[in-house]
């Protein structure tokens, strides 16, 4: 991601792109919340989460394996979206 590469304003630019190319084609908000973990935007990531609950993407059953989830573990509102996904959540 380039936010860990150190470059956010790439990581801003690519999530900005995103959401433009999103009004067009299907963008999946898994991958947007992606993204806003990358610049360190956690609540904004929960709500792409959620988002994507609605979606149904595949990867969403990895949320809890994911490691890039790693920061939004502690949030109450993911812990929640994993057990409504049916996720076990440790």
């Amino acid at each position: 991601m380039y936010k860990l590469s150190g470059d956010t304003k790439k990581a801003q630019r690519l999530l900005a792109d995103m959401k433009r190319l999103s009004k067009k084609s299907h963008v999946s908000s898994y991958i947007i919340s992606l993204i806003y973990v990358g610049i360190e935007e956690t609540e904004r990531a929960v709500e792409w989460l959620q988002s994507a609950y609605e979606e149904r993407p595949g990867w969403l059953v990895y949320m809890n394996v994911e490691p890039m989830f790693d920061t939004l573990r502690s949030n109450p509102r993911f812990a929640q979206l994993s057990s409504r996904i049916g996720l076990q959540f440790r």
